[in-house]
């Protein structure tokens, strides 16, 4: 009986806590009882349980304007609470005096992997229910008990100082930059330093000096992000006109076309690219890639260049922060064209000829295009007429012949470690960004976008290059090329570019090619076979599920399904339930964000595949990774759907 084992905490007749019983603990293992003597500042609580709200025999028993909790051998899992509640709550249970195992774990930057997860789950999540300036100040309240309540005992007080410390010591390593640039969150670490100045003179002794030490470390790197350069000066991007996100070098505001609309290839000729592979530094006549594994995440201060296209095709370059919104970008894009702004909307058309119109509060608008898409302003009335424009379904030639020229592995050992880079710029919120609604919260979601169009990249650059290549014999190299490729790709447990390759061979334009098929060696038939099945959706990707509990990080997993994951609970569970934060969907919100993290809670350290071989050809291995970087692709499905008649006609 669940309601039996439910416990509520009341205040002015009103459910502000909803907590759960969820079987017997040790004593000394108990994390999920509150261990203070008081409901918190101001607190007029009490403890009801069952359906009618009558008085429970639980471990709690009411006291006045506190809440005495007693020893018990059950454990206790929040379900439901006010965000004040959850807090108080969450302190006096999972934050103990002295930083204890989970707490140094986390504010190291770890991830619990307990079935207690509360503070995680808070602390990961809290940006839904109880954003910063919500948060902060409840926690300065927490800190200033002793202000409304002086009639505790020192140690109570002292205890509930140091327990708002260590609560913002794990919040820091759990949240990371966003923590530190939040001006929010400096300025409440500015107050709370001083006030454990003051404290340390009210409470003389050894009682917080430890306390002080770590908001003070926190402080120093708050002042780092204030005052270093690195941290204070925007980064500058283009998208140029083929599609592809550069970085510029620093100080410039703008890049010659000349220069950035190519790509090198692996034989150190110059071609255009009608794609991108999301993020690309410049690359030197000889092929030679600068910073070839060093990735810039975007931030939020960044700013980035790029075209806006009218009907007639003709266009204007705009540079906007990384955030702007879709209205202030048609605003914008309007005034240059001497367009009705009222009367304007900013359209996206892809290389198919879909239009889709930005809502205008989005946000991440040139990073969040498809691989081929184009960013438009039409009169509302006119957008039937848009078509892509020419850049957007170039002629092309494949790539095979660089491909034949490469081992299997160097390319998925060179797939592994850019992907890996870009997997870990992208910080567990964006995600939340993605899932709640773009326009939601108006923060960027750059870094996430890019990886997920580096996902779909890879699987059209499997289909381009097996529909590109005309003799039948070729197609048959590419295709065990391909599926070598995809079972590299699992040994270095890059199951994210495993998923996009294994996808591709399975495009309608790709699997309906028989004759290739039936020259592919029964050996090779079985291992595709078996990536089939390990991708294979059935029973909520089963298969795939049960492989990835079984591996050891680092690895870089299935993004869409996560995605999914947190789709399907976010759809299916209400954020808010009779006025309460339902934090059981936060706790599945928590769990898909904590596979995240245990996947990259360790560093890639795998090793080239031929290390002699690529210490002595650098400019080879240079190569290998700026072609990787650059993959060209088709993404119109009616193109490579003809392409694919083309080269094998349907059988009468």
């Amino acid at each position: 009986d669940v309601e039996a084992n439910t416990v509520r905490l009341k205040e002015h007749g009103q459910d502000v806590l909803v907590l759960q019983k969820t079987g017997p603990q040790n004593q000394e293992a108990q994390q999920g009882l509150p261990t203070g003597g008081a409901s918190g500042p101001g607190g007029n609580s009490q403890l009801q349980t069952g359906p009618n709200g009558q008085q429970s025999n639980s471990p709690f028993a009411s006291n006045q304007n506190n809440v005495v909790y007693n020893a018990s051998h059950y454990k206790y899992t929040v379900m439901a609470g006010t965000p004040q509640k959850m807090l108080e709550h969450l302190l006096e249970t999972r934050i103990g005096e002295r930083s204890d195992e989970q707490q140094v774990l986390l504010s190291s930057g770890g991830s619990t992997s307990g079935a207690d997860s509360f503070l995680e789950d808070f602390l990961l999540t809290h940006i839904i229910f109880m954003p910063s300036h919500t948060l902060c100040p409840e926690l300065m309240r927490h800190y200033r008990l002793d202000a409304v309540n002086q009639r505790q005992e020192r140690e109570f007080i002292l205890a509930s100082k140091r327990r708002v410390v260590h609560f913002t010591a794990a919040w820091a390593g759990v949240v990371r930059e966003p923590f530190y640039q939040d001006p929010v969150v400096q300025g409440f670490l500015e107050e709370l330093l001083t006030a454990l100045e003051e404290d340390q003179i009210r409470y003389p002794g050894h009682s917080l000096v430890d306390q002080k030490a770590i908001v003070q470390r926190l402080f120093d790197i708050v002042d780092k992000y204030r005052t270093d350069p690195s941290h204070t000066s925007g980064q500058k991007w283009k998208v140029d006109a083929y599609g592809q996100i550069r970085h510029l070098s620093s100080g410039s505001t703008q890049a010659d076309d000349s220069t950035n609309q190519a790509g090198t290839n692996a034989s150190g000729s110059t071609q255009a690219n009608n794609s991108g592979s999301g993020v690309a530094s410049s690359t030197s006549g000889n092929g030679t890639q600068h910073d070839q594994y060093h990735i810039r995440p975007f931030k939020e201060d960044d700013e980035i260049i790029f075209r806006v296209y009218c009907a007639d095709h003709t266009y204007v370059t705009l540079k906007t922060p990384i955030g702007a919104t879709a209205d202030q970008i048609k605003r914008l894009a309007a005034e240059k064209t001497a367009l009705n702004q009222e009367e304007a909307v900013l359209v996206e058309v892809k290389s198919n000829g879909e239009r889709l119109p930005f809502n205008e509060a989005e946000v991440s608008v040139a990073t969040g295009l498809s691989i081929n898409g184009r960013l438009f302003i039409v009169p509302i009335e006119h957008i039937d007429s848009l078509t892509p424009v020419t850049e957007q379904n170039l002629s092309m030639e494949g790539t095979a012949n660089i491909l034949e020229a490469l081992s299997s592995q160097d390319i998925a050992y060179h797939m592994a470690v850019y992907e890996w880079k870009l997997f870990t710029t992208v910080h567990e919120y964006e995600l939340i960004y993605q899932v709640f609604g773009r326009h939601q919260f108006r923060r960027s979601m750059s870094n996430l976008d890019v990886f997920q169009r580096r996902f779909n990249i890879v699987q059209f650059w499997v289909v381009t290059e097996m529909c590109l290549a005309n003799s039948l014999s070729r197609r048959v190299q590419l295709l065990k090329k391909f599926i070598k490729i995809a079972q590299h790709c699992r040994e270095y447990q890059n199951l994210n570019a495993l998923f996009a390759i294994v996808m591709g061979l399975g495009n309608q334009a790709v699997s309906r090619l028989s004759q290739t098929w039936e020259r592919l060696p029964s050996k090779l038939r079985r291992t595709f076979e078996e990536l089939e099945n390990l991708i294979e959706p059935s029973r909520n990707h089963k298969r795939y599920r049960s492989a990835v509990a079984k591996l050891q990080p680092p690895l870089i997993p299935f993004m869409p399904l996560l995605l999914k994951d947190m789709t399907f609970c976010h759809l299916g569970n209400k954020t808010y339930i009779d006025g309460l934060v339902n934090f059981e969907k936060m706790h599945m919100i928590g769990q898909t964000l904590r596979h995240l993290r245990y996947a990259r809670s360790q560093r890639l350290t795998i090793e080239h595949p031929h290390p002699q071989a690529a210490s002595k050809s650098a400019n080879h291995n240079d190569a290998v990774a700026d072609y990787i970087r650059n993959l060209k692709v088709i993404d119109n499905q009616r193109t490579l759907s003809k392409l694919s008649l083309a080269l094998e006609p349907r059988r009468s």
